[in-house]
């Protein structure tokens, strides 16, 4: 497998537009790219044990889809805006992912589909907050790559519940609703750290 940067190298134009950025933009981008590192380490966990033709194949087609929202995220923000809690999201993303493909299919894809709810949340509430703020995006670039992202991230969930045709039972719910806290949590101390 290719090796991830989570960081890009920036021009020094890139950086002068970034100190320009408005706080919470950065704080919002920095999640961001926290959530989509953690996504490839996530999808990297599943294909390190699972054995199952049908989830390799959906995990490789949206490893490649989360590591194009990466490289997107990553430029545009310099190394000192990214969370230094990246190693913690390398290890958290990898054992969302390599859990449930240990306990089968059905377990990948509810994962994913709890992830990509939260994601979705979390996208369309930073589309409706910089829509708020067209000064903060007078380019439009961030706006239209929270669209582009959001957008795969919909068709992943729903080809995860297209895949799951059977309903969670508790033991499922119940790890849905860990994915959907720690999702939370992530996102908040990335927004600080």
């Amino acid at each position: 497998m290719a090796t991830i940067h989570p960081v890009m190298q920036r021009s020094r134009g890139d950086s002068a537009a970034s100190s320009n950025r408005a706080a919470w933009l950065t704080a919002s981008l920095r999640t961001d790219h926290a959530g989509e590192y953690g996504a490839v380490w996530l999808y990297r966990g599943i294909l390190w044990v699972s054995r199952d033709p049908l989830v390799i194949q959906f995990a490789k087609q949206h490893l490649e889809t989360e590591t194009t929202h990466l490289e997107r995220m990553a430029a545009l923000l310099d190394e000192r805006e990214v969370t230094a809690l990246l190693p913690l999201w390398k290890i958290a993303g990898a054992l969302a992912g390599v859990l449930p493909a240990l306990f089968g299919r059905k377990a990948v894809f509810a994962t994913v589909d709890a992830v990509e709810t939260f994601v979705d949340q979390h996208y369309l509430s930073q589309i409706i907050e910089l829509s708020k703020h067209p000064d903060a995006d007078p380019t439009g670039e961030m706006i239209e790559l929270l669209y582009d992202c959001r957008h795969d991230e919909l068709v992943h969930r729903e080809e995860a519940r297209k895949l799951n045709k059977n309903l969670p039972g508790p033991a499922i719910r119940a790890w849905q609703r860990m994915i959907e806290v720690g999702s939370h949590i992530a996102v908040g101390l990335s927004t600080r750290i």
